[in-house]
Parts: C-alpha cells; sequence; structure tokens
C-alpha cells in the first residue's frame, strides 16, 4: 500500500512539474534529462518532445532560408540596377 502511495506522489509531482515548465515557450524546456528517462511513459514522452523539437528547429530554419532567399533576391536586383546605370554612364561616355 505504501509503494502505491509513493508511486502517486511521484506522479503528481510529475504532473506538477510538467504544469509549471507548460507555461514555457518551447519544447526544450520540457525534455528529461538522460538520468530522469527510467520509467516507460517519460520515454515515450521524450520520443514524442523530440520529434516537438525537430519540427521546431526545422521551421525556425526554414523561416531564416526564406529570408535569406528574400535578402539575396533583393541584392541581386539592385546589383542588377547598378550594372544597368554603369553601362548606360558608359554607353553616354563613348
Amino acid at each position: 500500500m505504501e509503494e502505491m502511495y509513493w508511486k502517486v506522489v511521484f506522479q503528481l509531482q510529475d504532473l506538477e512539474q510538467q504544469k509549471s515548465v507548460i507555461d514555457a515557450a518551447n519544447a526544450f524546456d520540457l525534455i528529461y534529462e538522460p538520468y530522469e528517462l527510467f520509467p516507460d511513459f517519460r520515454k515515450r514522452q521524450q520520443i514524442e518532445l523530440l520529434q516537438a523539437v525537430i519540427f521546431e528547429l526545422k521551421r525556425d530554419f526554414n523561416e531564416k532560408f526564406a529570408k535569406l532567399g528574400d535578402a539575396k533576391e533583393a541584392a541581386t536586383f539592385s546589383i542588377s540596377d547598378k550594372n544597368e546605370l554603369i553601362s548606360e554612364l558608359l554607353a553616354n561616355l563613348k
């Protein structure tokens, strides 16, 4: 009976810890330390959390890559404008 009591107490502590961390902005804060992964349900939760972290990393990378592509396109456009202006000036000088 006492063993069951402590099992419930530890699960309640885990729930309280998770509730306090859920307010965090991302899944990085929810990941368990390796030494905390001895119960099977934590291992399964860790798998789901790691998948969420990977998804967030991929999403962030894709956003940064899209911004970089837009910046590259803008730089290329400004360079082509400058090249056209230079070629017009060269034509006027000849």
